[in-house]
């Protein structure tokens, strides 16, 4: 299978702590809740991941800090641009040689030019090197973001309770959600691209994570997947069509010089066949009784 040469080149080299792994497995579900970025073209290159660490806030610092108070709408609150939360450089990242480790964003670009060129840091002209001190004093937290696309808090919650991440609970209760804010920032001088996740751990109120593990593919096989219309007095025809004239149009037709009463439904494409011999019997000789639907199709 060939690689689309368009596409990015994703590159991390981050490790974890002492190469250690982990011996439990995380069911706090994560969410990609937006992905900012300080030009608004699109990267056509390689791009350098790093993920950092992740930031505890409490479900009211989150909300006010990325959603907007009236519609729920996505946003960076303009009020906590000076926050630690989305500060760049007050972020903290894993990797083999230290568990929290200060990240820079001049650093990372500096790194990420020299892997990508197969040259040493000192090769970068001392003018660029001052204009990505500069630039970067301007753009040290998320609230610079000059492109931004993310989920509102609706589709949010829309999005964890379709994919049966969480449940609805009651006040007494929280679920604890995992979130991913993206930045992407790209120095055109050294034509690199960073990828920054922000992580963000918050508990939503009057929810519970739903960790039923449970996988038993055939304990329901016997039950129907969608409940039927209940059809009352030992299941006749007559009986269920007498609670239910009004939702159809009754004409008759001569066929074979005897009486058929034709019942056609307006409004459901799926009566069931549930004529018996008793009906027959009760209608009459050489009379039967027929339900059709709207599509024409005739039981």
């Amino acid at each position: 299978m060939s690689v689309d040469p368009t596409l990015p080149v994703l590159i991390n080299d981050q490790g974890t702590f002492l190469n250690n792994c982990s011996n439990t497995i995380s069911q706090t579900p994560l969410v990609e809740l937006a992905f900012l970025s300080n030009v608004s073209q699109d990267s056509d290159g390689t791009e350098f991941v790093i993920n950092l660490n992740p930031v505890c806030l409490v479900w009211c610092d989150f909300q006010n800090l990325f959603f907007t108070s009236n519609s729920g709408a996505f946003w960076i609150n303009p009020a906590a641009a000076n926050s630690c939360a989305i500060s760049i450089n007050r972020q903290t990242y894993e990797s083999t040689q230290k568990k929290c480790i200060i990240f820079n964003l001049v650093e990372q670009v500096k790194k990420a030019w020299s892997v990508k060129n197969s040259k040493l840091e000192g090769s970068i002209p001392p003018q660029v090197n001052l204009l990505l001190n500069k630039y970067s004093i301007y753009n040290n937290n998320l609230s610079t973001a000059n492109y931004a696309v993310g989920l509102s808090l609706d589709q949010v919650i829309s999005q964890l309770l379709a994919n049966n991440q969480i449940v609805p609970a009651d006040s007494s209760n929280y679920a604890t959600v995992q979130f991913t804010v993206t930045y992407r920032y790209y120095f055109k001088l050294l034509d690199v691209t960073l990828l920054v996740n922000f992580n963000y751990i918050t508990k939503i109120p009057c929810f519970k994570n739903n960790q039923n593990c449970d996988f038993c593919p055939y304990s329901n096989a016997n039950q129907n997947c969608r409940p039927c219309f209940n059809v009352p007095d030992d299941n006749t025809i007559g009986s269920f069509l007498d609670g239910n004239l009004n939702q159809f149009e009754e004409y008759s037709v001569d066929l074979n010089n005897a009486a058929r009463t034709v019942m056609t439904d307006n409004t459901s494409n799926y009566l069931a066949n549930i004529i018996d011999s008793d009906t027959v019997n009760k209608s009459g000789v050489g009379a039967s009784t027929v339900i059709s639907d709207s599509s024409g199709s005739v039981w």
